[in-house]
């Protein structure tokens, strides 16, 4: 399957809405001759997609890579495969691993992970346990756009290719030294479709503790942004986000309304023997509902 801008059938944003929460736990990898297999044991990742709840039921890490990037084979690939909690289709989240002189956070993790498994599983059939509980795949996931497809194999998110891990030359031959090409398939046709979420996951949502994901317009666009409520404050207005300034505002605001008050009495007055006497508003309003009521 081909990812690129001219391909794009349209945008998808509230049936593409992309959240996760992924934990940390043990790695263990384990070398099958075409892919590393990451399993991370002891560990809680919810996801949701399109409104449905998932968790991380495989993670591997091939090369060449799976997709075609504007027609290019990409270094790499690390392809996540979430389960549905109720039953039906995989969601596969893809990133592209690029060869670059770039270095990021994502970078050198992937170039821990693949020295680990140059070191201790090297052979096809061989398994390593990493003894490191930090390791999470939030890690490689950008907050950056990406496309959707949807094929018999079930429902694909592919990050594009500018926003893939760097990953060294040195780093990619050493990975292809462990792996063979994989040759499996996403399951895509010719009509297959692909569709473009601008804004990119929500990342760190705490799904099932009383916070949810909402969808909301942002404009006449129909772009669509994933917001978090938490349904613990629905009950009350919470007033904790007023500030001074704002009272300070609202105080000024009060006294220059009496001001103008005190101005405006000040301009009904009347001149007797050089003395300036005042008239009530009041008054004002009074005499013209009296001569009102004579005409």
């Amino acid at each position: 399957m081909n990812i690129s801008s001219r391909d794009v059938s349209g945008t998808c944003d509230t049936k593409c809405a992309y959240a996760f929460s992924y934990g940390e736990g043990t790695l263990v990898l384990h070398n099958h001759g075409t892919m590393l297999t990451l399993s991370v044991e002891d560990s809680s990742n919810k996801v949701s997609f399109n409104d449905r709840a998932y968790k991380v039921s495989s993670a591997m890490v091939v090369s060449p890579s799976l997709h075609r990037f504007d027609d290019e084979l990409a270094a790499a690939e690390l392809i996540v495969e979430h389960a549905p909690d109720r039953g039906g289709a995989s969601l596969y989240v893809c990133v592209p691993l690029v060869q670059s002189y770039e270095t990021s956070a994502a970078g050198v993790a992937m170039s821990s992970l693949v020295h680990w498994a140059a070191d201790n599983a090297s052979e096809e059939g061989d398994s390593f346990n990493t003894h490191d509980s930090s390791f999470t795949l939030k890690t490689f996931v950008p907050r950056k756009p990406y496309y959707v497809y949807t094929t018999p194999a079930g429902q694909y998110v592919v990050f594009g290719v500018l926003d893939g891990v760097p990953m060294s030359s040195a780093d990619v031959r050493l990975l292809r030294q462990l792996v063979s090409p994989y040759a499996g398939s996403t399951g895509a046709s010719s009509s297959t479709k692909v569709f473009y979420n601008a804004t990119g996951p929500t990342a760190g949502i705490a799904l099932g503790d009383g916070l949810y994901i909402s969808c909301q317009p942002t404009g006449s666009t129909r772009e669509e942004t994933a917001v978090m409520y938490d349904r613990r404050a629905s009950a009350g207005k919470d007033w904790s986000g007023i500030t001074g300034g704002q009272v300070a505002a609202w105080v000024v605001g009060v006294a220059l309304f009496g001001l103008c008050l005190y101005w405006l009495n000040v301009l009904f007055v009347k001149l007797d023997g050089g003395n300036v006497l005042s008239v009530p508003l009041s008054s004002l309003f009074t005499s013209t509902a009296t001569s009102t009521t004579a005409t």
